[in-house]
């Protein structure tokens, strides 16, 4: 597809900048010129005229009675040149093409051989005979190249033409890694690639391929003999005997001759270590022993006002024993008093929270509050009673037959209305 693309300073590039000192700016040229300038640059994009803009295109754009205006100073900007015939007729003019980082345009050749790369990549007599011939191993690094799962990556198998801008052969076609192809220029090897490998005698076929060739309609037609899927599997990016192939970097700034967008060679596992996924430990002991280091649970510290020696362990904090109660809205201290055996708090007078529950002894308190603790409930507003000596059943049944009451309740008030 076409397309124009303008760089990020382009709006105050020195060339636009220039049509300031022309004789005739005035406040309103400035954006003209960058106006005409853009519509013309789209209009050659869509035609792939290569940058040239013919007088019809600059006097529809630019209007009767300004394109000459606007002409003259792109070209004393140098945003345009003037393009003569043989009489030294200007019969056209030229957008600037010298900066790709202020506009830059997608040439003709390059759109025409973008197409003739997708034609001959759905050609399947071309694309049969060459997986035949080539198997699943690229020819320059000899690397097996993953034709199901992977697409992106460098390992991703694709075809590469030995005669870039011509139409491919049987001959010209080959398998190709997509690193290979991303870093090879025309006419040469990629890095680190001092030949063309020879056809494999032997070729690798994974199971995809064979499962592509048997259902392929075209050699179906043809009666080709389809291969059978190799007995050794080899992971995509290394070599039938198992070795790695050199690492192909592409080249910064080189354009690729089959594909578009970046090599890349990176896995799963290193693009999760680059945005910090932590790395697994190289020892990590007894299947058993980790097990229980990652299933207990870690030990509470003991509270600030408990005044046992740093480390002992404290009964109100231990693991599994049940948390302090909060208060009620009344505002009375329900904590149960003398879970820490070192704790000095005073006993608080429960006579005015339930007169009979009092007991002068300290540990007749304890257990009223504790008494008194079950029967609360959690202190929350509208918590629910429930006797704990029922267990888990029980709590279970309040809270089915208080759901089962508001149902009915809503029902009946759904037939009255």
């Amino acid at each position: 597809m076409a397309w124009v693309r303008w760089g990020d300073g382009s709006a105050m590039h020195p060339r636009f900048l220039e049509v300031l000192d022309h004789p005739e700016c005035d406040d309103r040229l400035l954006n003209e010129v960058a106006g005409f300038v853009s519509r013309c640059a789209a209009q050659s994009g869509l035609h792939s005229t290569d940058y040239v803009v013919t007088l019809g295109t600059a006097k529809i754009v630019g209007g009767m009675s300004r394109w000459e205006l606007l002409t003259q100073v792109c070209v004393f900007a140098e945003l345009m040149t003037e393009v003569f015939d043989e009489a030294g007729t200007v019969i056209a003019f030229k957008l600037v093409d010298d900066d790709p980082e202020f506009l830059h345009l997608r040439l003709k050749a390059e759109l025409d051989w973008e197409r003739q790369r997708k034609a001959d990549a759905n050609r399947p007599n071309l694309i049969v005979p060459v997986r035949l011939r080539d198997g699943d191993g690229c020819r320059w690094c000899g690397a097996i190249v993953d034709w199901n799962y992977d697409r992106k990556s460098g390992r991703a198998g694709t075809y590469d033409h030995l005669i870039p801008g011509e139409a491919a052969t049987v001959d010209t076609y080959l398998v190709c890694c997509k690193s290979c192809n991303g870093a090879r220029q025309a006419g040469e090897f990629p890095p680190g690639v001092t030949q063309l490998l020879d056809p494999p005698a032997d070729p690798h076929f994974s199971r995809f391929s064979v499962k592509w060739l048997t259902e392929n309609k075209w050699r179906i037609s043809q009666g080709l003999p389809v291969p059978d899927a190799s007995p050794t599997y080899v992971i995509p990016g290394r070599r039938v005997d198992g070795t790695q192939p050199p690492r192909i970097d592409r080249p910064s700034g080189s354009g690729p001759t089959d594909q578009t967008g970046p090599a890349s060679s990176r896995t799963r596992r290193s693009k999760a270590a680059a945005v910090g996924a932590p790395a697994e430990p190289s020892d990590r002991g007894p299947e058993s022993t980790r097990v229980a280091d990652e299933s207990a649970p870690s030990a509470p510290a003991a509270p600030a006002n408990c005044p046992e020696a740093p480390g002992a362990e404290c009964a109100r904090t231990a693991v599994g024993s049940p948390a302090a109660p909060a208060d009620d809205q009344a505002g009375h201290d329900l904590s149960p008093p003398g879970l820490c055996s070192a704790s000095t708090d005073p006993v608080p007078d429960l006579s005015g929270i339930c007169p009979d529950l009092a007991d002068p002894d300290r540990s007749g308190q304890i257990d009223a509050v504790q008494d008194l603790s079950s029967l609360v409930g959690s202190g929350r507003v509208g918590s629910v009673v429930v006797d704990r000596s029922e267990g888990s059943q029980g709590a279970s049944a309040a809270r089915s037959r208080g759901g089962r009451g508001r149902r009915s309740r809503r029902r009946g008030r759904s037939e009255e209305t």
